[in-house]
């Protein structure tokens, strides 16, 4: 015989599954019906477009991006790790891309990462979590607060 805690618990997660389809599926007919009205109105500007020639757009990130926050976690903690040294935002751009082992020796993927970086670390930087100065003109680098 089942064990009654284990059927409370999978009659539970097939209610929140079927919950999540028909979300999910309230949701499609949502952007379904979006898209039947903006073809209807580019046939009213354009009488002969055939809207169902146009391509798919889909969005899928790079496998070098980072998911939310993850940039900042590991920024902080290589500065936590660096014990008050002060870190350029190119070395720690490059200490995190060898944590999440990204390829260095990719010049675009590397400015792409410092971008991102310094865009982390500069929010950071206003809330008062880490301090900057300027560095040989181009650079600037990097420390915990308070340290």
């Amino acid at each position: 015989m089942a064990e009654a805690h284990v059927v409370t618990a999978l009659i539970a997660k097939r209610g929140e599954i079927d919950g999540e389809i028909e979300r999910a599926e309230k949701h499609l007919r949502c952007l379904r019906d979006a898209l039947e009205h903006i073809d209807e109105t580019l046939r009213l500007f354009a009488p002969d477009a055939m809207p169902d020639l146009i391509r798919p757009k889909v969005n899928t990130p790079r496998a070098d991006w980072a998911s939310h926050g993850e940039q900042t976690r590991r920024a902080l903690d290589i500065l936590r790790r660096a014990n008050g040294e002060k870190l350029s935002t190119r070395e720690i751009t490059l200490r995190v891309m060898w944590d999440r082992g990204l390829d260095t020796s990719r010049p675009k993927l590397v400015l792409a990462v410092t971008r991102r970086m310094n865009n982390a670390l500069r929010r950071q930087r206003k809330l008062g979590v880490v301090e900057s100065e300027r560095y040989h003109g181009a650079w600037a680098v990097w420390r915990l607060a308070g340290e």
